[in-house]
């Protein structure tokens, strides 16, 4: 129970960073191509540069405490902010694809 909250906010912080450099990426000619000589494909890059935040964020915080009443909190937090984020990305390609 006590690591909720950690891999609560580290989902939310590697969730806004992964838009970042989805956005970035995308607007980036240059960075697009720096991620996909890191793997061979950008998504591929985006995938462990998320797997690698998470899991950094998740230990940094694994030891802050969660009251058992703060773990809907938490999870309304990533829900709606996994609709905030995921909302911005398709609004993002809408926007360019009538560019």
């Amino acid at each position: 129970m006590k690591n909720y909250k950690a891999a609560a906010i580290s989902t939310i912080i590697t969730e806004a960073v992964i838009v970042f450099l989805t956005l970035f990426s995308e607007m980036s000619e240059g960075f697009k191509n720096l991620l996909k000589a890191m793997t061979g494909h950008h998504w591929t890059s985006k995938g462990i540069i998320a797997l690698i935040l998470f899991f950094a964020l998740y230990f940094a915080f694994r030891k802050m405490k969660t009251k058992e009443n703060d773990i809907w909190k938490y999870t309304k937090h990533v829900f709606w902010l996994t609709i905030v984020f995921s909302l911005i990305i398709l609004l993002f390609f809408v926007f360019e694809f009538f560019k």
